[in-house]
């Protein structure tokens, strides 16, 4: 027990550097529990989860003390919390496959198929940028530019930062006539990406 204390010492302080850090608070409920104290695991537990909501591992440990104090609500309120964000994460995995699988076909120019992919991916998971992004490739491949803008405006709206996908709705808004809003995205792909060669020769 009292190689326990200076632990927790440790934790705080470390906490105090990086107070965002969701994974210490895990940690620190850890030692809480060994040292019995229930109330203030469960706080650090409520900190974790509020930092990193799909923390799966937070929110089955802050489940199972509500469960033991008697906080039936909460614990199924948990529980069910952890349900859904593993089977997000399936999605997302079923989704990533869908993806992959579309871009082999495009890579073999065989765009049809590769849209398919693509929009099968995004059905299973609309939040997933990157089915987006390939999907506006493939279209823009078979000349539907303005599906193409509304795919890259998509992945852009997910991924704000994204030069890449800047650069790419600039290079569709040129074949679509807008010159202005292309030269835009061009800054935008810079911005967010000093070294993106491409983006910097589109702008002279």
């Amino acid at each position: 027990m009292e190689h326990r204390e200076p632990a927790l010492r440790d934790l705080k302080t470390a906490i105090q550097l990086n107070p965002n850090a969701a994974e210490f608070y895990v940690e620190m409920s850890k030692v809480l529990h060994a040292l019995g104290k229930r109330e203030e695991q469960r706080t650090a537990l409520e900190a974790a989860v509020r930092l990193d909501p799909n923390l799966v591992e937070a929110r089955y440990a802050l489940a199972n003390l509500a469960r033991q104090q008697g906080d039936a609500t909460s614990s199924r309120e948990q529980f069910t919390k952890v349900q859904q964000i593993r089977g997000a994460e399936v999605n997302r995995d079923l989704a990533l496959g869908d993806v992959r699988a579309g871009v082999a076909l495009a890579e073999k120019h065989e765009y049809v198929g590769a849209i398919e992919k693509f929009r099968k991916a995004i059905a299973i998971d609309p939040s997933l940028g990157e089915a987006h992004f390939n999907l506006a490739g493939a279209l823009l491949a078979k000349g539907d530019v303005t599906a193409a803008i509304g795919s890259l405006t998509e992945a852009l709206r997910l991924a704000p930062n994204w030069a890449e996908a800047h650069y790419q709705l600039g290079r569709a808004l040129l074949r679509s006539g807008e010159r202005h809003k292309a030269m835009s995205e061009f800054r935008a792909a810079l911005r967010y990406d000093p070294n993106h060669a491409a983006a910097r020769q589109a702008l002279k």
